[in-house]
């Protein structure tokens, strides 16, 4: 009779190797209104290297966490790059295909180094906000404004302002944004559609009332070209190495941004999400 085979264990094998993979980058995408990890199905695509054009869509690790390890054509691109003494960082685009939960981002990453190969310590993982976009799932009790950036003579003939920066602050009565307090802040997409969340802690320091009145403000970029595709017009935000910032939190204009418009919204309730052409600003 032959004995059966004993179940492999510490104490009857030997270890004959360790293989490890480094990591390139590595991204964790933050929802920016709820500030837990971000969730549906999101995706990050590597588009390029330096001057080295890339499509790759980075290891997803659950909703939230994305991985791109030193290795393969990345891996190879990376080193191209480093060795000819161009730039090496990363343009990352992240989506949620089909899905306008979050509005997409394009980002600028460029990873630390130690021996001209990425470190390998966890010092390259990056947090990028996501800022809610059309169809995001607002919770009850938020006090939200839904509306559009329009450029054009009138709400019928208005074409939309893609990719804008959105804000809502107080009180009404100040035209200078930077003499006013921001109440809530979030990104248009490519239709110019934009979900702004008033931050519960700006509401109460505001001492607001129900209703209440706010200023709207919207920057963007002058007009492209005709026949620009609109998602080379997608800004692409500079993060350089840092592990954390104010551009990765979404939290800073791109420096392109230097036209805005601005209007009164005098009817916000809290705990209701306003819309509608009231809502609408347009840039004629």
């Amino acid at each position: 009779m032959i004995p059966p085979t004993p179940l492999l264990s510490e104490d009857n094998t030997v270890a004959v190797g360790d293989w490890r993979q480094r990591l390139a980058l590595g991204i964790r995408l933050i929802d920016a209104q709820s500030g837990a990890g971000a969730g549906g199905a999101l995706r990050v695509q590597l588009q390029g290297i330096g001057d080295y054009a890339c499509d790759q869509t980075l290891m997803a690790h659950g909703p939230d966490r994305h991985a791109l390890l030193y290795r393969d054509r990345a891996g190879k691109l990376l080193d191209h790059a480093i060795a000819k003494g161009l730039g090496y960082a990363h343009l990352l685009r992240i989506e949620a295909p089909g899905q306008r939960r979050y509005v997409p981002r394009r980002l600028r990453i460029a990873p630390l180094l130690a021996a001209q190969q990425p470190v390998l310590s966890g010092a390259n993982i990056r947090e990028a906000w996501l800022w809610p976009g059309a169809d995001y799932p607002l919770s009850p009790g938020v006090t939200a404004l839904r509306g559009r950036v329009l450029r054009g003579p009138s709400l019928n003939s208005a074409k939309p302002i893609p990719w804008p920066r959105v804000y809502l602050t107080q009180p009404d009565t100040q035209a200078s944004f930077a003499a006013a307090t921001i109440i809530a802040r979030g990104h248009g997409d490519e239709r110019g559609e934009f979900l702004l969340c008033v931050d519960r802690k700006a509401a109460q320091g505001a001492a607001l009332n129900s209703p209440f009145a706010a200023r709207l403000w919207a920057f963007f970029a002058p007009p492209a070209a005709p026949g620009t595709a609109l998602d080379s017009l997608l800004p692409v935000e500079d993060a350089g190495s840092f592990a954390q910032s104010d551009l990765l939190r979404g939290l800073s204009d791109p420096p392109a941004y230097t036209q805005n418009i601005s209007r009164v919204i005098p009817q916000l309730r809290l705990g209701e999400c306003l819309s509608g052409d009231g809502t609408t600003l347009l840039f004629t």
